[in-house]
């Protein structure tokens, strides 16, 4: 036995009278030189549970370590140049010997090379395995694959049940059968549509644009799908009702699921909610469509909104009588639009395009109302609009849930003061319908975090504007919270009634106290104390300010 180097070599023959475990331990070694490391299985014995005893004390650089373990010193690894090696138990090597094949006590005579410590030659037992029952580790390993297999499986289904459950839950479906079954079931939805769109049917005149090409085939399919739920064609309406290509009205499919997908609360990306709904309608045979529409999917929505933005501000346009945008204006405002497009609704977009028509503006210069000058300055004050929409969602994001309820309930309160209708028996379409008419003649501020604008020009708001502004980030909420914020909306605007209030000051106090009040935190006498300091005393006068 002689070191060289950072080797050591041990040099015997097969009838010398070795202990047994020194036989073992180079057999290890020598099985190590003669396999590909990188073909060994993942599964193995533990390398590192093992160790050369002491050889009855003659070599010097093996030591006995406190506690029976054992610890290799005076030379270092020629793989990765540790020095000590790592310390092990002697059980983990009698462990071994237990096991071991019968041919490691009767090695052949080799030359061994001891030239990597434990932690470079952990893969070696498993080989040593591998080599000596072949057939017994090809049978473990299959078991062990088959194993992970159908827990993944298992675990696969748990999670589809689950999302299933929260779909029904949020839809309000009873049966899953209420989904489109086949892809042409989709296909004759695609072309009742097409037809629809271009008879002009639906809130929105001409929504032929993203439904024009291809509408035939399998990208028309998703086009026609996803722009009929996002354009609001025919909202919550059975589809049994229209009239198909041949006649018949037989189809049981709603367009609820598709859009709660789209209009989950909070700042989800657009790619996360295609995902849901990829997932959630597990009975439509997507797979009968080309893959590479289907990873599309998110680019293609951006298009349909994307195009309906491109008509709706060419129409905004012609009323200020701009021309139309130029072919580099159209892809200067595609490309910066597309990469802003994705956390906001369609109606906050069409908010957007509005005001910048109207003003021509930023909201971060101070709300300044000046007609726009070029088509160009429309175009860069809507990049600037949706920036500043978006950065008004981040502010406000830790106070999403308590802010968009109270907005939703308090919109529906004034919808029935001043439009004397009942929301609960109303149609989005037609609220909308009714706030357009009037509100074409007010100007639309860009939402930010600077509300100074609402007090230095009240006297160019109207509750309506009030209600458009609000009705724009309500969706949905938790029912225990909308039952508590409407008995605080309710008693906020009848106590400002008796403080002898307008409607239009009422609205804006309302508005005050849930947005910079946060109604969601705060209850009762804090709401109108919130209201007292932002209204003003001398505007309730003496019998208000004695309600607060």
């Amino acid at each position: 036995m002689r070191q060289r180097d950072r080797q050591v070599e041990f040099r015997f023959e097969k009838d010398d009278a070795a202990p047994a475990e020194f036989a073992a331990f180079a057999a290890l070694y020598w099985a190590f030189d003669s396999v590909n490391a990188s073909e060994l299985p993942e599964w193995r014995w533990k390398v590192s549970e093992l160790l050369v005893p002491e050889f009855g004390g003659a070599h010097a650089s093996v030591v006995a370590a406190a506690g029976g373990s054992l610890e290799v010193h005076g030379f270092a690894c020629f793989a990765c140049g540790a020095v000590p090696y790592r310390p092990v138990s002697r059980s983990g090597l009698d462990s071994f010997l237990r096991t071991a094949p019968s041919y490691l006590e009767n090695p052949p005579a080799h030359s061994f090379r001891f030239d990597k410590c434990l932690r470079c030659s952990d893969l070696l037992a498993g080989q040593l395995e591998r080599a000596r029952y072949p057939h017994s580790w090809r049978a473990r390993a299959k078991a062990q694959a088959l194993s992970r297999h159908q827990e993944e499986e298992s675990a696969r289904a748990e999670l589809e049940l689950r999302r299933r459950a929260v779909v029904r839950e949020r839809c309000g479906l009873d049966e899953w059968t209420k989904y489109p079954s086949s892809a042409e079931e989709l296909l004759q939805l695609s072309v009742v549509l097409r037809q629809r769109s271009e008879l002009g049917v639906g809130p929105f005149d001409a929504v032929s644009t993203p439904l024009a090409a291809g509408v035939e085939g399998s990208l028309g399919v998703l086009q026609a799908l996803l722009a009929a739920d996002l354009l609001r064609i025919s909202p919550d309406t059975p589809l049994e009702s229209l009239d198909w290509a041949d006649g018949s009205s037989d189809f049981p499919a709603t367009f609820s699921p598709l859009r709660a997908a789209f209009q989950v609360p909070g700042r989800g990306q657009i790619h996360e909610r295609v995902d849901v709904w990829l997932d959630e309608l597990p009975s439509v045979e997507l797979q009968s469509l080309p893959r590479r529409y289907i990873e599309q999917l998110p680019e293609l929505i951006v298009r349909v909104i994307l195009g309906e933005v491109h008509r709706y501000l060419e129409f905004k346009l012609s009323e200020v009588s701009l021309p139309s945008p130029t072919q580099e204006q159209w892809s200067y405002f595609s490309t910066s639009v597309s990469s802003r497009i994705g956390p906001l609704s369609l109606g906050r977009l069409y908010s957007v395009v509005w005001s910048s028509v109207r003003a021509g503006t930023h909201a971060k210069q101070q709300y300044r109302q000046r007609p726009a000058t070029s088509t160009q300055t429309v175009i860069n004050a809507i990049t600037r609009g949706i920036d500043a929409a978006l950065e008004h969602d981040r502010y406000l994001e830790p106070f999403q849930l308590d802010l968009r309820v109270p907005l939703g309930q308090v919109s529906s309160l004034l919808l029935r003061k001043v439009l004397g209708v009942d929301p609960a028996s109303t149609s989005i379409d037609e609220m909308l319908e009714l706030l357009n008419i009037q509100l074409e003649q007010v100007p639309t501020p860009t939402w930010g975090r600077d509300f100074a604008w609402f007090d230095e020009n009240r006297e160019l708001w109207q509750p309506l504007e009030v209600l458009s502004a609000l009705y724009t980030v309500a969706e949905s909420a938790d029912t225990a919270e909308v039952a508590r914020t409407a008995s605080i909306a309710a008693s906020l605007d009848r106590r400002l009634s008796m403080a002898g209030l307008d409607d239009q000051s009422r609205a804006i106090a309302v508005m005050h106290a849930l947005v910079l009040g946060d109604v969601g935190a705060m209850h009762g006498s804090a709401v109108l104390a919130r209201v007292r300091e932002l209204v003003g005393e001398e505007e309730l006068g003496e019998p208000g300010a004695a309600l607060f």
